[in-house]
């Protein structure tokens, strides 16, 4: 069986709509005059074993985003920021950031001003690279460089160092599938990353290789003939 996003997004509807029927009908159930009686209380039961077998089925496929949507960062970024480079014809890199943001926290009684250290995963315009982030000197403000599309967040501000990443999340309150990442002006990534997941998805080894591979039919999917015969020239 393939597994993609389409798949995925129908099989989730599927259960959304089946929770709502069940949260709707319980609430009848709730109201309904007849609750002491046995045969009520027989519903009832009915009712909450079928919405926890629906909470089991959602939990199963968040499990299934997070597991196939988590690769090596340094993988996926390496991909994307030559993927935007060729877009863009600029170099983009890949970055393990250090980010100093200012922060207020509360002492007891007073707020006091901190500086946090934060490890966000970053694509970033090579002339915009820097050793260190500052979120109070406004020429070296990661954020800035985001907000200017300069750079893309592959992660949030994580606290934390890490070698990998979770692209897709489930929202479970609509159950739809959500990216972690804002892309901003480079929205043509997504797709990328989306085939990237659905291989893992499928069974593949996200790998150098394999990811590698998916850039190569990606490309040949979305560039014009002109932008090829220049790539091939390079």
């Amino acid at each position: 069986m393939e597994r993609n996003f389409e798949y995925i997004n129908n099989v989730l509807k599927t259960l959304r709509r089946t929770r709502d029927a069940l949260r709707l009908n319980r609430g009848m159930l709730v109201s309904s005059s007849e609750r002491n009686t046995e045969e009520y209380k027989k519903i009832l039961e009915s009712n909450q074993a079928l919405i926890d077998k629906n909470n089991n089925m959602i939990e199963y496929w968040n499990n299934i985003i997070k597991k196939h949507s988590t690769v090596d960062s340094r993988c996926i970024g390496a991909f994307i920021a030559e993927l935007i480079s060729i877009f863009e014809d600029k170099e983009y890199v890949y970055q393990d950031a250090l980010y100093n943001k200012k922060e207020s926290i509360r002492v007891f009684d007073f707020r006091k001003e901190v500086n946090k250290k934060y490890y966000p995963k970053v694509v970033i315009d090579k002339d915009c690279r820097l050793d260190v982030y500052n979120s109070d000197t406004d020429d070296s403000d990661l954020q800035k460089y985001v907000d200017l599309g300069n750079a893309l967040l592959l992660s949030s501000y994580n606290s934390s160092q890490s070698d990998v990443i979770t692209l897709f999340s489930l929202n479970k309150e609509n159950l739809c599938i959500e990216p972690t990442f804002d892309l901003g002006r480079f929205s043509y990534v997504l797709d990328f990353i989306k085939n990237v997941t659905e291989y893992s998805l499928c069974g593949g080894n996200v790998n150098f290789d394999s990811v590698d591979n998916i850039m190569i039919e990606f490309l040949l999917n979305s560039l014009t003939d002109e932008k090829l015969k220049k790539l091939e020239k390079k």
